[in-house]
């Protein structure tokens, strides 16, 4: 399964690295200088890393990484090695929850001046999972900093088909009786979710499955996923028959990452729809 790209991640990294690699003949020094300092950041669980690290897949760029930690030790060998010009180059260093080094006091320096630290790497990536504070001097350097966005519906079944899937061809005890129809409930009650949100919504259902066996051998079905005394759906919104996977509040989380990027704001209104329309045919 292919990792969920924000549409502006992607724009960004194919218009200012990938092509300033491929084609540099389309920048000039003065009049349109390449940036060198990207931050994308993300709540925890947005899958940010895996789409940064499929893009340079996908262009086959080479990079240096590393995991910014508390441990400051690893980071200033990372840093030694990006400050050498006598090794060779790398297009790009990418720098893993690299909020973390705004708080090392012994790396602040290199930390606040990027672009003359690092000479082995001609792009610095920095991805994160805290929302920057643009007055920060750590974030000021930067000339492109974006936030991803969250996955669509579309995307969203598809993930949830393809755990399914895979849980069908492992699991011979029982069965996987959702059909389409509760896989498109299951995508809008995924409104606002991380794709870390799914992955640990569908364990959970498995392992209600596997812990039930042998004294029972429960069917996935959308009744078992609607019991509220199973706890794996929650109401959201504040409207009966309204689902989410997770009983945080996903929507203002988001909002507070990305206030003006895109949103699934309309389809949480096609799922009160949705339910509403449900609801009354399964009245009559």
């Amino acid at each position: 399964m292919q990792p969920f790209i924000d549409s502006r991640v992607r724009r960004i990294f194919e218009r200012q690295i990938a092509r300033a690699l491929m084609r540099p003949n389309l920048f000039h020094p003065e009049l349109l200088p390449m940036h060198r300092l990207f931050c994308f950041y993300g709540q925890p669980g947005s899958g940010l890393d895996d789409a940064v690290h499929s893009l340079l897949k996908e262009y086959d760029i080479q990079f240096d990484e590393f995991t910014a930690t508390r441990d400051p030790a690893p980071i200033r060998r990372a840093f030694e090695l990006a400050a050498r010009e006598d090794v060779p180059k790398v297009p790009v260093l990418w720098i893993r929850k690299g909020h973390v080094l705004q708080y090392h006091r012994e790396l602040f320096l290199q930390s606040l001046e990027l672009a003359e630290t690092v000479k082995r790497n001609l792009f610095v990536i920095v991805t994160g999972e805290e929302i920057p504070d643009r007055e920060h001097p750590f974030y000021e350097q930067f000339e492109v900093v974006q936030a991803t966005g969250l996955p669509n519906q579309q995307y969203h079944r598809k993930l949830m088909q393809f755990y399914f899937d895979e849980w069908k061809a492992y699991w011979t005890q029982s069965e996987m009786k959702l059909t389409d129809d509760d896989l498109d409930w299951l995508a809008v009650s995924c409104d606002f979710c991380t794709p870390l949100d799914v992955e640990l919504f569908v364990q959970k259902v498995f392992r209600h499955v596997q812990e039930a066996y042998p004294e029972q051998k429960v069917d996935i079905t959308r009744e078992l996923l609607e019991d509220k005394n199973n706890r794996f759906m929650y109401e959201s919104l504040g409207v009966a028959g309204i689902y989410c996977i997770t009983d945080r509040d996903a929507q203002a989380l988001q909002l507070k990452y990305d206030p003006e990027g895109a949103t699934t704001a309309p389809s949480v209104q096609e799922a009160s729809e949705r339910e509403t329309k449900r609801q009354k045919k399964s009245s009559e």
